[in-house]
């Protein structure tokens, strides 16, 4: 049952065991017993949280790590305080991610209804909602956490709504 547990642990991302590898690096650990990180496959991730691409991109930057915004204060002394360690809020970098993806769809959303007004020609509307549902494709596919099924559906409803904007317009119209 133990070994079930382990193995249902996700696997460590590449930038966990790069962590690792430079602390290792700084002599924290005796040579002999650090050969445990030769073996990156078998290293699994005791941090569960799910975190969209686009999350993890914005926690690549070490620069927002240390910047005042995204700085963790130090609680009920369960952390060490030391000049050389910088504390991360993770319901920040949750914030700003989420934000992003909110506007970002918002602005999907909005732009394609605006340009669709300004034009009349229905192979040029075609034209524009292609090229929208394809970014949107790749925003869903590579911003979110959804599986592919969840994108194919978000995408019908992202098309179906710009083609019933299409359709009234073209209505009012004729």
């Amino acid at each position: 049952m133990s070994y079930a547990k382990v193995r249902a642990q996700p696997r460590a991302d590449k930038r966990q065991v790069e962590n690792i590898r430079n602390w290792l690096d700084r002599g924290a650990i005796a040579p002999h017993e650090t050969s445990f990180i030769e073996h990156s496959e078998d290293l699994t991730s005791i941090n569960q949280r799910t975190r969209p691409p686009l999350g993890r991109w914005l926690e690549s930057f070490q620069q927002l790590h240390r910047s005042r915004f995204f700085r963790d204060k130090y609680a009920n002394n369960d952390r060490q305080a030391s000049s050389a360690t910088v504390y991360s809020s993770n319901s920040r970098f949750d914030l700003i991610t989420n934000t992003s993806i909110t506007l970002g769809g918002l602005i999907m959303l909005l732009a394609p209804l605006w340009w669709l007004e300004s034009v009349d020609k229905d192979a040029k509307k075609l034209g524009i909602m292609t090229g929208f549902i394809c970014v949107f494709v790749g925003l869903m596919s590579t911003a979110t956490v959804n599986r592919p099924g969840e994108v194919v559906a978000a995408t019908a409803a992202y098309a179906a709504v710009l083609m019933v904007f299409m359709q009234v317009h073209g209505e009012g119209d004729r």
